[in-house]
């Protein structure tokens, strides 16, 4: 949860990082990002900017 929140995570040796989840649309996969998926264009190399959105992925869309 804390990835996808944009909180950072303590390590084994106690030093805080924060963890990125990738996701790429056109083969429906989830990665830690690393340096290779920075580069490829195919990915969305963080999803923090969507889940501070008002609706999440999985919420529907509001129909009025």
């Amino acid at each position: 949860m804390a990835a996808l929140l944009g909180q950072q995570v303590v390590t084994k040796d106690y030093e805080q990082v924060r963890i990125r989840i990738a996701f790429n649309p056109l083969k429906e996969i989830f990665e830690v990002s690393n340096p290779a998926i920075t580069k490829n264009t195919e990915w969305i190399t963080d999803l923090v900017p969507f889940s501070r959105q008002k609706y999440w992925l999985t919420q529907p869309t509001p129909t009025h």
